[in-house]
């Protein structure tokens, strides 16, 4: 196939319930059904973001270069998180309500970026509406793409973490490598 039909999905998988390590491999070989992993991050650990949990999450970012578009790949990622056990509050597909009431997931997968491009739609929001507010997100997409530069406000990671307003603790847990296999 001509590269030229490929497109780069930049993801963030979390998990804060269950086998977490275990969650995330297996959201990663999933995603690697509809295209290529051509990049993860290490996996970091955080508390909870914007709401109370007793657990911590693990988070891990991916670059995928799939042949699909972003609302197909929004789809693919609702269903592979459903086919990993999540059950969301509302049957919403909806990126501006999926995230208005927070809770503990076994699995999280949000596409950050697709190609640099900017979507907003009912369905999908691109970039990710919150992603330069969340340092578990910031530190593994400036591990993987330390280039990347968001398409609204045109900082790179790096840029968007110094500025980024949440105090949180991220800690670096284990290199992705002995967890997430492509």
């Amino acid at each position: 196939m001509n590269n030229s039909t490929f497109h780069t999905a930049t993801i963030l998988l979390g998990s804060n319930l269950g086998n977490k390590l275990k969650l995330l491999n297996e959201a990663m070989n999933s995603l690697s059904s509809i295209g290529d992993v051509v990049r993860y991050s290490s996996i970091y650990e955080s508390p909870a973001w914007g709401f109370k949990a007793e657990t911590t999450f693990y988070n891990a970012v991916v670059v995928l270069s799939t042949p699909i578009d972003c609302f197909t790949l929004m789809e693919r990622c609702l269903s592979i998180e459903k086919e990993l056990g999540r059950v969301r509050a509302t049957d919403s597909t909806n990126t501006k309500d999926k995230d208005s009431t927070y809770s503990s997931r076994n699995i999280d997968i949000d596409i950050l970026d697709f190609d640099n491009k900017i979507v907003n739609t009912d369905n999908l929001i691109l970039p990710h509406p919150r992603l330069h507010l969340r340092r578990f997100t910031l530190i593994p997409l400036a591990e993987v793409s330390p280039l990347w530069r968001h398409p609204r406000l045109g900082l790179a990671a790096s840029e968007l973490l110094d500025e980024c307003p949440d105090n949180g603790e991220v800690t670096l847990l284990t290199d992705a490598s002995l967890y997430l296999k492509k």
